[in-house]
């Protein structure tokens, strides 16, 4: 029995190779022919990891080391502890490419990713270095203190986070606010709301979501209250919505259907869309999120980079929030400064 027949073999009547891997091995050999054991291996793995919510398998670790992170049975892991593959195969597969390059799978700095799932990656990457280097044409001024001033009372000598995210919020065409559970997320979107009422009026439209029913029934109830409660002159609570969506039903009107690709994109026709529990959304959702913002719509992503990660692959909040090196522009240091 040769290599591949035996941890293939073996996969099949433990179980951890299950129909979607059989199915998946079958269309790539209709399609590219014969696959090499190493074809089949990178091809099972990476779809195994996929399923566990890891869009890419790291080619650093051995198929045994794969095989520990996915928790398979100790005797599939010692089968799998004399297969090697070749990483040679990423040179001169025929179902394995490099970015740019249509395969079914894509390998990129000792990573390899399924086609889709790097193209989602690349698209979001693109999307947040392009919103990064937007220029703010915003000029702040004494208003926009006061009314800071207004919402968040000096305590202290203590940087003000609440108040620095407000502030960015009126600026910054993304952002992220993370925290734990107490740590004063909602007053902080309350505020972020209440101030681009008060500087924009009407014209400001926005819409609350979350990647579930129940977080946004929590959203839309937790946030009404606490608009009510505030005591600033001119404020409309009533002008906001009372509930908030699920991403899915944000996106139900604009997604395009059938098989050929709309002639116009719909985009969400809002200034500000603010997602709590934004640490669910995984990679395919984010990505049909931003195919459908437009340049002068403002994303505020809100959650807790440690708890409830996405069922689906891609933990889009939790990596960007364990960006190295994240940090404030000048841009944004000036426009804090200004406002004291």
């Amino acid at each position: 029995m040769s290599q591949t027949e035996n941890w293939y073999q073996a996969g099949l009547s433990k179980g951890w190779i299950g129909v979607p891997e059989q199915e998946m091995i079958r269309f790539m050999e209709k399609e590219f022919g014969v696959l090499t054991s190493d074809e089949k291996l990178y091809s099972v793995f990476a779809s195994l990891f996929l399923k566990e919510g890891h869009v890419c398998l790291p080619l650093d670790k051995s198929a045994s080391d794969w095989a520990r992170i996915l928790e398979l049975d100790d005797a599939s892991v010692f089968r799998l502890e004399s297969v090697r593959h070749d990483r040679s195969i990423m040179t001169a597969g025929k179902i394995i490419g490099h970015p740019g390059d249509l395969r079914p799978l894509i390998v990129d700095n000792g990573k390899l990713s399924f086609y889709r799932y790097k193209q989602y990656e690349s698209d979001l990457i693109e999307w947040l270095n392009r919103k990064g280097s937007s220029k703010n044409s915003f000029i702040p001024d004494e208003t926009v203190k006061i009314l800071l001033d207004k919402l968040f009372p000096e305590a202290g000598d203590e940087l003000n986070w609440q108040k620095v995210a407000a502030a960015l919020s009126i600026i910054k065409p993304f952002m992220i606010i993370s925290g734990g559970p107490g740590t004063g997320k909602t007053t902080t979107v309350a505020a972020i709301l209440a101030l681009n009422q008060l500087l924009f009026g009407k014209q400001c439209r926005v819409a609350l979501a979350a990647p579930t029913g129940k977080a946004a029934g929590r959203m839309g109830e937790s946030l009404h209250r606490e608009l009510i409660s505030m005591d600033i002159p001119g404020l409309q609570p009533e002008l906001f919505p009372r509930e908030a969506k699920t991403v899915h039903r944000l996106l139900s009107g604009i997604q395009e259907r059938g098989l050929l690709p709309a002639a116009d994109k719909e985009l969400l026709p809002y200034d500000l869309i603010i997602i709590d529990e934004a640490s669910m959304i995984d990679l395919n959702l984010m990505h049909r999120l931003i195919k459908h913002l437009s340049k002068h719509t403002r994303l505020i992503l809100l959650g807790d980079r440690d708890q409830l990660a996405s069922v689906e692959a891609g933990s889009v909040f939790a990596d960007l929030c364990r960006k190295e090196k994240n940090r404030f522009s000048k841009e944004s240091l000036g426009f804090m400064r200004e406002l004291g």
